[in-house]
């Protein structure tokens, strides 16, 4: 798991709000606060490397335990498709972790997704090695683009492309 801290915010300006980094530590300082009166509260990343992830699962009090539970659960290099899922599908938390392994991530955008793709294939394997410079890499990706085939994505400063969902 890696460092996460989170700050809850009360809705009440009597009460101060706390910051914290795991589920255990939530738990015993939003009991504190249930004790004094006050139930209600806004979380707010403060450091990590999942803020965009954060925000995409709109993460609030009453689904902390399933964030920490993801985070614990999901490996970092499936992290992108988990953001596509949030984000783009709108998917809720246990919606998008049961949909996880459906979707098909390439690091880079949707061109060398196609490059990769042809070349896995051998589709052009038949041709002359001076007619496969004349095939439209470009061309195709934006038409799977169009077609709703692929689809890029910015994570934490990455391109990634998905297909097939």
């Amino acid at each position: 798991m890696t460092n996460e801290s989170i700050y809850a915010q009360p809705y009440n300006g009597d009460f101060q709000g706390f910051s914290f980094e795991t589920l255990e530590v939530y738990d015993r300082k939003a009991e504190s606060l249930r004790k004094r009166g006050c139930d209600e509260w806004e979380l707010s990343y403060l450091d990590g490397d999942n803020v965009a992830l954060f925000n995409a699962a709109e993460v609030c009090q009453g689904n902390v335990a399933e964030w920490f539970e993801l985070l614990d659960t999901v490996e970092d290099d499936q992290r992108p498709a988990l953001f596509y899922l949030l984000d783009t599908c709108g998917e809720s938390m246990a919606d998008a972790l049961s949909h996880l392994e459906d979707v098909v991530i390439h690091a880079g955008d949707v061109t060398s997704y196609v490059e990769e793709l042809i070349k896995d294939m051998g589709a052009l394997e038949g041709l002359p090695e001076q007619l496969r410079f004349y095939f439209d890499y470009a061309g195709l990706a934006r038409d799977m683009q169009y077609n709703g085939e692929a689809s890029e994505l910015q994570y934490n400063g990455t391109t990634y492309t998905v297909s097939g969902y």
